[in-house]
Formats: C-alpha cells, structure tokens, sequence
C-alpha cells in the first residue's frame, strides 16, 4: 500500500469523524466498537509485517481520541479484534 502507517490512520479518524460517539447506528455501542476494530484490522493486510506493528502502536491513542476520552474498549480488546479482523482474510 502507497499510504505510510501516519497517513491511513489520519485518514481512517478523518472519515470516522464523530461516528464513535454520536449516536451513529453502527458504532454506537460495544458491538460497533468492535465492528470498528474487526474493519480496521482487515485493511492491516495492506501493509507489511513492520506497518502493521506500527499502525497496531498507534491505534489505541487514535481510538480514545476518537472516543471524546471515553472508550469502551481497552486497548486489549481493541487490537485483539484488530488482530482477528487482519486473520480473517489469510
């Protein structure tokens, strides 16, 4: 994939936007939260072995951000889901 790690995950919050904590049908709970994390893990399979590891380092920083400093998943939760989201695909 052309994008570095930076730039996909500014532009995957860019078009997130507000979709985590404002009542939107398919993120507004738990299970939206996963979902998020499940289709943010697939996209990983575009980018080598180091990428991932880096973008994984990232995410949880982004997400809590995303989440106006109220996440409902830990950091654990998240990239497991990530991780089974990426395996998916193999």
């Amino acid at each position: 994939m052309s994008l570095s790690p930076e730039t996909y995950l500014d532009s995957l919050f860019k078009a997130l936007g507000a979709k985590l904590i404002d009542g939107h049908p398919l993120y507004s709970h738990k299970e939206g939260h996963l979902r998020f994390a499940w289709e943010t893990g697939f996209a990983l399979n575009d980018f080598d072995d180091k990428q991932q590891k880096d973008i994984l380092s990232r995410i949880y920083s982004r997400y809590i951000k995303a989440c106006n400093l109220k996440p409902i998943l830990d950091a654990k939760d998240l990239i497991n889901e990530m991780i089974n989201g990426r395996e998916s695909k193999k």
